[in-house]
């Protein structure tokens, strides 16, 4: 019998990671005859199906979503709190504050499952991609979120452009000892894009004439295969983690999240981007360079399988 349920998140705006998760709950559902629509903001229309039934279940799927409430208007919220429609938390980061609206949905899912805490992301459950050995430098992961605007308070502008100065010297140094660098946009949309963030460190670079080769993010897992070929990622975005650690390259992890931090497995080297310096950059980006690649990571698809059939199950559907 098929089901039809809504899947809530930051979907279709260019996140590479969040794409990812998409692809993860189409693999994990399609098979189990669940037709996933994929939303980001739910009205009362919405719930409801042709024939006038509600949905069989709306499912928060992604990252960091929860610190913010949900775009879900009133008289769709009404339905979902009074349980005429399953709730389900899959994937979640519960590294943040937790927004009052999804704290009262929480309290009434039927299934929840955050990352690194109650179940490895989601992204662990996608196929392992061709591989390749390293013949090439160091990839570079920047993130947009780090860069502050007008009204960022003092802290993030003094954070970036200590940042932005010592990583620009770092990168001066290896092209100097014949390390190249290229850069990976992982979130590209008209107000996120991290091609602004590896602009402004390859303008602050003094080898401005190097040839720097910028690759964007697919939404499969075809960049984990781009990532094989490197030596070294160095990342500012939590996928960029979980990608290196499934292509089995040796990480630098410039944390300015819990969620960076604390990403399992912990087998990368870590440092908080606030206060980073050159001689510790190029100290953690060398040792990694001259290391060996670490186990591609991989997670038994039936923690996953289990994670969909206890979902269909709280539908109020027994599997066929």
């Amino acid at each position: 019998m098929e089901r039809v349920v809504l899947a809530y998140g930051w979907y279709g705006r260019g996140n590479a990671g969040d794409e990812l998760m998409k692809l993860a709950l189409q693999e994990l559902f399609q098979p189990r005859d669940v037709v996933l629509r994929f939303v980001n903001d739910i009205d009362l229309k919405d719930l409801k199906l042709a024939s006038g039934e509600f949905v069989d279940g709306i499912i928060f799927g992604g990252g960091s979503i929860l610190d913010g409430a949900p775009n879900v208007k009133a008289a769709a919220l009404d339905v979902l709190l009074n349980r005429k429609v399953p709730v389900f938390y899959l994937g979640v980061g519960s590294e943040t504050a937790v927004n009052p609206v999804h704290e009262s949905l929480l309290r009434i899912a039927r299934v929840t499952a955050f990352r690194d805490k109650d179940i490895p992301d989601l992204v662990y459950s996608l196929a392992t991609p061709e591989l390749h050995k390293p013949d090439r430098g160091i990839l570079i992961v920047p993130n947009i979120e780090v860069i502050p605007t007008t009204e960022s308070p003092h802290w993030m502008h003094v954070a970036w452009e200590q940042y932005k100065n010592e990583m620009a010297q770092t990168l001066d140094e290896l092209v100097d000892n014949n390390v190249k660098s290229e850069f990976l946009l992982m979130c590209q949309n008209p107000c996120m894009d991290d091609a602004w963030a590896a602009t402004e460190l390859i303008a602050r670079m003094k080898r401005r004439s190097w040839e720097k080769i910028v690759h964007r993010a697919g939404d499969d897992m075809s960049t984990c295969t781009l990532m094989s070929k490197f030596r070294v990622v160095v990342t500012q975005r939590y996928h960029g983690i979980i990608l290196a650690e499934v292509a089995g390259v040796r990480y630098v992890s410039l944390d300015h999240h819990d969620k960076l931090k604390n990403a399992t497995p912990h087998r990368g080297r870590h440092m908080s981007y606030y206060g980073v310096n050159k001689a510790t950059l190029k100290s953690a980006i060398s040792d990694a360079y001259n290391e060996d690649h670490i186990t591609p990571h991989s997670v038994s698809h039936e923690i996953y399988d289990e994670l969909a059939d206890r979902v269909i199950a709280q539908m109020g559907y027994s599997m066929p």
